[in-house]
């Protein structure tokens, strides 16, 4: 027996030794896809996944499963088509995903596998660059334990990091398998139609492609015209209007005031630092990272608001960096003093995500997560079962909503004027200590006062009846 076991032992080395890529790629991402999605599964176990956004877009995903035009309800346009927000017809690949199990953990799990892969993809390009696999190693770790790359994780769900695996296989096989047009032409396509402004990130790209190919430069100004007509089109033409459009300083003093912002400075200061300093070694590539952040940290009027690293908007500015930083690295010739570099990049950007960034992967090497991935709130998840499986429309928060992202019937954000929108079931989670996210909605409210205020008021209204099955600090009203 023990024979029959060391044979086979033997036969699995060899068999590793002849597809050791292969064998990596498959235990890189395993490792890095688990824990990613211990995180985000940590996130939804404490009732911290929210309606915005991850319930509204697997929401549209969901009805792309059922074969359904989707129509959702906007916190700021009310019934909207989707499109109408942002134009994301790629949103439908990812409605298989549902087809074998309606549950919001699913998309959880996709971006967590998608981030993984875009690590790897970082890694193949670095050994593509002809870089030692400890460089290729440091870049694609640097990459996996950056803030800006696993902040979507916090944030709930965004169709950054599955729209960033799609931009990464568009460079790769345009650069290194030209002749498999149907493989860079389908990822760039898919990119963009995550959302609008993803042809703006794509068109930065081909500057780079275009100064780095001279043999392909028709080719790529072809596809950057693209871009701009895309943009022009959806914009201009399919969305009915289009509310995204940011306002750029128009004189020095608004430039001066824009970029006077601490904040910026410290969130692209502690970026660099996070790759080890490397991507000022390459210039060109570390301008499209800036550019990238441009977009963002430009505009006197815009929707983002928030400057750090903590929101999913840095991801290609993550991506960019990562790629700066290998060709910083293919620039230092000489094995000793890449090997140094490689060391150098590992360590700061671990020590970075530790001290300086706080990193979420922080979350996964601590044991307290690991022991509270069980539900926190079991009642009230058998109360969202239960309510799951009736007719009628439902009104809940923002951290119960989410769990409704496939009901039949209409839903809502909870709001102080819900009688307009006359809901079949208004839910309430007022249990203490809670995430003032939990409180979000179109009324503005984001504290627990205004919420009970909320309730108090239902409580008090004819048209609706307190469900007595269901104890407090959860409460259900059911209209008569």
């Amino acid at each position: 027996m023990n024979l029959f076991f060391l044979k086979n032992f033997v036969k699995l080395i060899k068999l590793v030794k002849k597809h050791q890529t292969l064998f990596f790629a498959l235990a890189w991402i395993l490792v890095w896809s688990v824990l990613y999605s211990a995180i985000s599964l940590y996130r939804y176990s404490t009732w911290q996944v929210f309606y915005y956004d991850a319930g509204y877009f697997a929401r549209i995903i969901e009805k792309f499963a059922r074969l359904q035009i989707p129509v959702v309800r906007h916190i700021s346009f009310g019934e909207i088509y989707f499109f109408n927000d942002h134009f994301s017809p790629s949103l439908a690949i990812l409605a298989p995903l549902f087809w074998l199990w309606s549950d919001l953990r699913l998309v959880l799990i996709e971006q967590a596998v998608a981030i993984a892969s875009c690590t790897l993809i970082i890694f193949l390009i670095a050994k593509k660059e002809k870089l030692n696999w400890y460089a290729a190693g440091a870049v694609s770790f640097s990459l996996a334990v950056f803030t800006g790359a696993l902040s979507p994780l916090i944030s709930d769900w965004h169709p950054e990091p599955t729209a960033g695996l799609f931009l990464l296989l568009f460079y790769y096989f345009f650069k290194y398998s030209f002749q498999k047009k149907w493989f860079w032409l389908s990822s760039g396509l898919v990119f963009v139609g995550f959302k609008e402004s993803n042809a703006v990130i794509l068109f930065l790209m081909l500057i780079i492609l275009l100064l780095k190919k001279k043999k392909k430069r028709k080719i790529v100004l072809s596809l950057m015209g693209g871009c701009i007509v895309y943009f022009l089109v959806v914009t201009r033409i399919l969305m009915d209007n289009y509310h995204y459009l940011p306002t750029y300083p128009s004189n020095f003093l608004e430039l001066k005031q824009t970029l006077s912002h601490a904040q910026k400075w410290q969130t692209l200061k502690n970026s660099l630092i996070s790759f080890g300093g490397l991507p000022v070694i390459a210039p060109i590539w570390l301008g499209l990272a800036l550019a990238e952040l441009s977009t963002r940290f430009l505009p006197i009027d815009s929707i983002f608001s928030n400057f750090s690293l903590g929101m999913h908007y840095s991801f290609y500015f993550s991506l960019f960096l990562s790629l700066s930083t290998i060709y910083a690295l293919k620039k230092l010739k000489k094995n000793k003093l890449r090997l140094g570099a490689s060391i150098w990049l590992a360590l700061v950007s671990l020590f970075s995500a530790r001290k300086i960034t706080i990193s979420p992967i922080n979350l996964a090497v601590s044991p307290v997560m690991w022991q509270q991935l069980a539900d926190h709130k079991p009642n009230l998840n058998l109360m969202v079962k239960d309510l799951q499986n009736k007719k009628g429309s439902i009104m809940a928060q923002n951290n119960v909503l989410p769990r409704f992202f496939a009901h039949q019937q209409e839903i809502f954000l909870l709001e102080e004027s819900y009688k307009k929108y006359q809901p079949d079931y208004v839910i309430f989670d007022l249990s203490p200590d809670q995430n003032p996210n939990n409180f979000y909605g179109p009324s503005g409210g984001v504290n627990q006062n205004f919420m009970e205020n909320v309730q108090q008021k239902i409580a008090t209204d004819s048209a609706y009846v307190k469900v007595e099955k269901y104890e407090k600090p959860f409460y259900v009203y059911q209209k008569k």
